[in-house]
């Protein structure tokens, strides 16, 4: 598949086995690793564990084993995606069942249950619907909440409620309390401000003496994380055992089967040899689904690193027309959940990160990309589970001349994951975000409203005062302050604090009738972030969301779908939308008719003020507006710029030069800004946040 001059680098990473240990549970001989965190859990009424294994190792076990062995048995399970949540009740169910225990309770709290609640069983608000579905069984038998971080974020921040003294999110936070374990599964997945506001709100969790036990699970570890982590145990005098790992052994029980594994280096053209590797085998995929008709098989997978490159692989794949409707599925952003999965004919499955913390399935061939050894050891992680297979990494071009320079041959699987690790050279997971004063000053203006709420409140002093919450602060913060923060840049913030309570920044989106996957035999109805449809689409248009008539567009494609999960989807985005315009948050509908080929358009910004020179100092207002428009536009876009304009009004915008961004990275969403003679990048509402931090970590770099 390689050039001469690019060979294709050949590995065999040889199967994991698991050793069993004395200890039986129900139908369960448990590993040896697993007996070890069991019995920690028993030894330790309070403790944060950390639980180090990979994919398909049975860590939820363990953690299902510990609630059934503690009293209340009750606990809250976050997981980074809602499809991950819907895959994990029949897990936990099974376990439940070769466990011998009573049928659990497993209650989902994510959005769009909330909205479910609220349309079919008649909930007035979603903080009743959400305190009865919290409320303890009636006997001690098994109850497990599956959320998201974002809704435990949000509970933690007394924001599903209403009332004179929110009294309505505090009784919501008051039955969380009575669950005495949280577990948090692929924390690995949690950077910069995701991972400080989670930080916070575990602190913040043990201050109000919440989660007796906290349950850390991943594949692969953070390093650096562990004085954080102490002061989150601290908060709640928990214990901090020494990490349980999942040990290979030469013998015992296999757990991962044998992977073939070849590492090429990216290039403009990934896109089509992935394409053509795959019509090249397009009968013997067509052989194996013959073989396993079961739904959790596909027998191919790709794993992209962006949401336009896995639209632009099932585009092609099709375009040359050697597989038939339903053979080719997708699994990102622009597919929504309940279409995620029909998959039962499908040959590809082609997707981003949606895939590596979402669906549970079994396939024999991988082919993905990787933005960091995480991301890759995950997404190994999905191919040998069941059967040996095949794994194809397109690998960024330093990554591949490690592998060529150092690495001959593999003597076991964590001996490849070691290489992945020292390959990509991974620097932290985004802990100088966490250190910055933009972390503290979020936390700040937590406590300082929850100060003024408990003020007001009569009887709020008996449940905390202020010299406790200052103290606490100070405990969790404990070398950070916000004094070298420019006093004009934390005027801006403090001014857009408000609007920055969501765990995940959020960036202006736009709800697609695309008539382009529609003639492709797509699902024609998405979120899509509104920088994809500017860049990619050639013909568009956007309305806005005052315009009412818009909707009519997306409801019309119901009468062009087939089946009735399909045609509630559309409903069930609606709903989303409409929920969006009832919260403010920037949101538009947008149609798409046709797409460039092989490009994409330049979509810039302009801000007059721009200073002319570099590099220069960051730019931070909030992007007000008057007759002329916002301060910061878009340019050049012709008739849909207004409405565009409009998504971007009243937010927090910090504007930096070319060098700084490019530092940053392009995982950070940011939009090219011109003005005078220079250039630079703008980010909005958290991301703003982020761009700020890493200046000053870049300008403390230089000056060192």
């Amino acid at each position: 598949m390689a050039s001469n001059e690019t060979p294709e680098l050949k590995y065999k990473i040889p199967g994991v086995h698991l050793l069993h240990s004395d200890e039986v549970m129900g139908k369960f001989n448990l590993y040896e690793y697993q007996a070890d965190a069991v019995e920690q859990l028993r030894t330790e009424d309070k403790c944060l564990l950390q639980i180090h294994a990979g994919t398909g190792m049975g860590k939820t076990a363990i953690a299902v084993m510990g609630v059934v062995e503690s009293s209340p048995k009750r606990a809250v399970m976050v997981y980074p995606t809602n499809e991950l949540i819907d895959n994990q009740q029949q897990s936990i169910r099974k376990t439940c069942r070769a466990l011998g225990v009573e049928e659990p309770d497993i209650v989902r709290v994510h959005s769009a249950e909330m909205r479910r609640l609220i349309t079919e069983e008649d909930y007035r608000s979603k903080s009743k619907a959400l305190a009865d579905n919290l409320r303890p069984p009636l006997k001690d038998k098994p109850k497990f909440i599956l959320t998201n971080p974002d809704t435990l974020h949000l509970v933690l921040r007394f924001k599903y409620g209403r009332g004179r003294y929110n009294e309505q999110a505090a009784r919501v936070l008051n039955v969380l309390g009575s669950y005495s374990t949280l577990v948090l599964d692929e924390f690995h997945y949690y950077e910069l401000r995701e991972l400080s506001a989670l930080y916070f709100d575990l602190c913040f969790a043990g201050f109000l003496g919440m989660f007796s036990r906290i349950l850390l699970m991943t594949a692969t570890p953070h390093s650096g994380l562990e004085r954080y982590l102490n002061h989150v145990a601290a908060a709640s005098d928990m214990q901090t055992p020494q990490p349980v790992t999942a040990q290979e052994a030469d013998s015992g029980r296999q757990v991962i089967h044998e992977v073939d594994f070849s590492i090429l280096p990216e290039n403009d053209d990934d896109l089509k040899q992935m394409a053509d590797y795959l019509i090249e085998r397009r009968d013997e995929l067509a052989t194996l689904r013959e073989e396993n008709k079961a739904s959790d098989y596909l027998p191919a997978c790709v794993i992209l690193n962006s949401v336009i490159d896995a639209r632009s692989l099932t585009e092609m794949l099709l375009a040359s027309e050697e597989f038939e409707d339903g053979e080719i599925k997708e699994s990102h952003g622009l597919v929504p959940q309940n279409i995620r999965r029909e998959r039962e004919s499908a040959l590809v499955l082609v997707g981003t990160s949606a895939i590596e913390v979402g669906i549970d399935f079994d396939t024999s061939y991988l082919l993905f990309q990787a933005w960091s050894a995480s991301s890759a050891v995950q997404r190994i992680g999905r191919v040998g589970r069941h059967r040996s297979g095949r794994a194809l990494l397109f690998a960024p071009k330093y990554v591949y001349r490690y592998f060529d320079t150092y690495v001959e041959d593999v003597k076991s699987r964590s001996n490849m994951m070691q290489y992945i690790e020292d390959g990509f050279s991974d620097e932290d997971p985004g802990l100088w975000y966490l250190e910055s004063p933009y972390a503290r000053m979020e936390a700040e203006h937590f406590v300082s409203n929850l100060v003024d709420m408990i003020s007001a409140t009569p009887a709020g002093g008996t449940y905390v005062n202020e010299d406790e919450l200052l103290e606490f602060l100070d405990e969790a913060y404990p070398q950070t302050d916000t004094s070298s923060i420019k006093p004009e840049w934390k005027e801006h913030i403090e001014k857009s604090a408000d609007t920055l309570v969501t765990l995940r920044s959020t960036d202006a989106s736009a709800l697609v009738r695309d008539y382009v996957a529609e003639r492709r035999g797509l699902f024609p109805v998405y979120f899509s972030p509104l920088y994809r449809i500017l860049r990619r689409a050639q013909k568009y248009k956007l309305f806005g969301n005052d315009n009412d008539d818009a909707k009519k567009y997306i409801y019309a494609a119901k009468g062009e779908l087939d089946t009735d999960n399909q045609k509630s989807t559309i409903d069930n985005l609606m709903a989303e939308y409409s929920s969006h315009v009832r919260y403010h948050r920037p949101v538009c509908i947008s149609q798409v008719f046709g797409y460039m080929k092989d490009k994409s358009r330049f979509v810039k910004m302009r801000y007059d003020a721009l200073p002319n020179k570099i590099p220069f100092a960051p730019v931070v207002g909030i992007n007000t507006k008057d007759f002329l428009g916002t301060d910061i536009g878009f340019d050049g876009l012709r008739d849909p710029e207004e409405v565009a304009d409009n998504l971007f009004e009243n937010e927090l915008y910090a504007i930096v030069d070319k060098s700084t961004a490019k530092k940053i990275g392009w995982r950070i969403p940011s939009y090219p800004v011109v003005g005078g003679s220079r250039g630079g990048r703008v980010y909005f509402g958290g991301n703003a946040l982020v761009a700020l931090a890493a200046y000053d970590k870049f300008q403390e770099g230089e000056n060192s």
